[in-house]
């Protein structure tokens, strides 16, 4: 039995397709926990249906929430909190926590946490894992309008030494420090923290969770 760890920015497609990669060529039971979802191959499958098996349960996860004490406790607690923050115009956060939208890879310390308080902020909204893709994107073009210094050549440059790390042979903690390191040279040059802005109610469009599901 092999354990794959997706990379952190992975999207559910691109596991499925590396869990199907490694059973064929490996020709063990692949094992795998994406957002909590455990996830598994032992046989020829597609990509497609491990994608499906993942949304299914997603689905069904949500729905078990939804009407839990717990979950419409936390609906109500979301709407108190969304009217506070909407008395917030700027925040600030961490460079890593901007390069996590801008980039679409996994750089802030504080890993997802920091993605979905920097989208919330930015939409006013309470969002779930499955939709921080599309409002990532969403928010990306803006974030990139309040913070020019994020598109220019310069730092273009510097995403593309990421890049050239990442894809070097190397092991998970090794990546993890390279990433840290570069983080804190990219800070040192651009800034380690920035204000940003909400967007304007009509750049974003709010949706159930629900109809997000593919």
């Amino acid at each position: 039995m092999y354990t794959y760890e997706p990379l952190g920015g992975d999207h559910i497609t691109e596991a499925a397709k590396r869990m199907v990669e490694l059973w064929s060529t490996r020709r063990e039971p692949i094992i795998c926990k994406f957002n909590d979802i455990e996830l598994s191959v032992d046989s020829n499958v597609s990509p497609e249906s491990i994608v499906e098996f993942y949304q299914t349960e997603m689905y069904r996860r949500h729905e078990e929430w939804l009407n839990s004490d717990a979950g419409r406790q936390a609906m109500v607690e979301a709407h108190e909190q969304q009217l506070k923050r909407a008395a917030e115009k700027s925040k600030r956060f961490h460079i890593g926590d901007i390069l996590s939208i801008t980039t679409g890879r996994l750089l802030s310390p504080r890993g997802m946490e920091a993605v979905y308080e920097i989208l919330d902020f930015m939409t006013d909204d309470s969002l779930f894992t499955h939709q921080l893709p599309r409002v990532s994107d969403e928010c990306k073009p803006y974030l990139l309008q309040q913070l020019p210094d994020f598109d220019s050549p310069e730092m273009q440059s510097e995403v593309r030494r990421l890049d050239e790390v990442l894809e070097a042979p190397s092991d998970q903690p090794a990546k993890e420090e390279a990433i840290n390191k570069w983080l804190s040279e990219v800070a040192i040059r651009f800034g380690e923290y920035h204000m940003v802005e909400r967007m304007m109610p009509h750049q974003h469009e709010i949706r159930s969770p629900l109809d997000d599901l593919p």
